[in-house]
């Protein structure tokens, strides 16, 4: 359990130590689109017109939006209105810019994964390309699980969950063991990872029917790095009101 850690800012389950918030891979290319037309950034007169009322509800909304531990909202609550104001406008112009990007919405990446099955079970599972085609989806999920705040993530939500447990399962119910197979069998444990990696994703995962029996499938010993990572969290599904008692159940159902 000492690679679960309750004190990180980012996070109360997962400890990945003290890295900082990876950025959007968008940024390697141009920021704005020549054709997009995003919001320009908030000028100061403009943030000057925000009560402190105004300043106080947006920052709330900042630190939900951050996924910050309690105890590490109540310092920055606790500086200068000054400071905060000037934060807040940072918070907005930086989501203002997110959403003028190419960056694809979960609504997005549920519909192409969708797609993607659909189009594999007209070939009877019988691509490759489409396995190639669905690891890569996985693969940017995963990156935008994890580098995007957690509207985003709430947002792919129980129907993005969904999902992941189907791909997942049916790598196990096919016996699928491929390279390809076994790439993307780690990738959804990543992306359950970021998923899970917030209050409102584990829960949805805990209450999810046969959630965690299906994550208990990727405890697998011939992979051993995915085996830890699903371990790991496994480990934080132990450590909710009755959630032992579940896990225990779910490896006995699939081990």
């Amino acid at each position: 359990m000492s690679d679960i850690s309750r004190s990180r800012g980012k996070s109360k389950f997962f400890s990945t130590g003290q890295k900082k918030r990876p950025k959007p891979t968008i940024v390697k290319g141009p920021l704005i689109p020549d054709d997009a037309n995003p919001e320009p950034p908030m000028p100061d007169a403009v943030a000057a017109t925000l009560s402190d009322h105004e300043i106080l509800m947006l920052l709330e909304k900042m630190l939900d939006d951050m996924n910050l531990a309690e105890e590490l909202k109540k310092p920055i609550r606790n500086k200068d209105m000054k400071i905060k104001r000037g934060m807040v406008v940072q918070w907005l112009n930086k989501t203002s810019i997110i959403k003028g990007t190419q960056a694809k919405t979960p609504q997005q990446f549920i519909y192409d994964l969708q797609n993607l099955l659909r189009m594999e079970e007209s070939s009877r599972g019988e691509s490759s390309e489409l396995r190639g085609q669905l690891l890569s989806n996985l693969s940017s999920l995963k990156v935008s699980l994890t580098s995007n705040p957690l509207s985003w993530v709430q947002n792919f939500g129980r129907d993005g969950l969904d999902i992941l447990l189907r791909i997942l399962n049916e790598c196990y119910d096919y016996a699928r063991n491929s390279e390809t197979e076994n790439k993307m069998k780690h990738e959804i444990i990543r992306c359950l990872k970021a998923f899970m990696n917030n209050k409102y994703g584990i829960r949805d995962m805990f209450e999810k029917e046969s959630g965690i029996v299906t994550l208990c499938r990727a405890i697998d010993p011939k992979s051993k790095h995915m085996m830890t990572d699903t371990v790991k969290l496994v480990a934080a599904v132990c450590l909710l009101e009755d959630g032992h008692e579940k896990v225990l159940e779910a490896l006995t159902i699939c081990h």
